[in-house]
C-alpha cells in the first residue's frame, strides 16, 4: 500500500473513531473497476473517496485487473451514504527516491481537478471509472 494511502486510511480511522464513533455511520459495499478509455486495466493505484459533510474518507488499491473494493473503517467494509469526490494516486515505487511513472493523466491526482464524483447509496454500489491516458 502506498504511503499516501496508508496515511489517509489511518487519519480517516482515527478521525472517525475519535469524533464520530464506530457505529454512527453504516457502510455499504462499494466496488468497481478503473480502466483507461481503451479498456486496459489501471492496476496498483490508490483511490480515495472523500465527502465533506460529514468529513469521511474511504480508500482502496486496484488489483491487477483494475478492480477495487472500498474500505472506510475495516477492510472492504465500503463507505457511508453520501456524495464523494475521488482522487487517484500513483502506485508506490520500490525506490522511494525515484518519482513514480506517469501512468494516467495528472488531473486525477487532485479532488479539485479529477472530475470524478460518485454517490454512495444505501445499497450495494458499483462504479466503473474510465481514465484518460497521459497527454489527453
Amino acid at each position: 500500500m502506498s504511503r499516501l494511502c496508508q496515511r489517509l486510511t489511518l487519519c480517516t480511522v482515527f478521525f472517525l473513531l475519535s469524533v464520530c464513533g464506530c457505529s454512527k455511520y453504516k457502510t455499504y459495499d462499494v466496488t468497481g473497476t478503473v480502466k483507461f478509455t481503451d479498456g486496459s486495466p489501471v492496476a496498483g493505484v490508490c483511490l480515495t473517496f472523500e465527502t465533506d459533510t460529514p468529513p469521511i474518507s474511504a480508500t482502496c488499491i486496484t488489483d491487477s485487473e483494475g478492480k477495487f473494493t472500498l474500505s472506510t473503517l475495516g477492510d472492504g467494509d465500503g463507505a457511508p451514504v453520501g456524495h464523494y469526490r475521488v482522487l487517484i494516486a500513483p502506485p508506490q515505487m520500490a525506490d522511494p527516491d525515484s518519482p513514480p511513472p506517469v501512468r494516467f493523466h495528472p488531473k486525477y491526482r487532485s479532488f479539485k481537478t479529477s472530475g470524478l464524483e460518485f454517490d454512495v447509496d444505501a445499497k450495494s454500489n458499483h462504479f466503473d471509472i474510465k481514465l484518460d491516458p497521459p497527454g489527453r
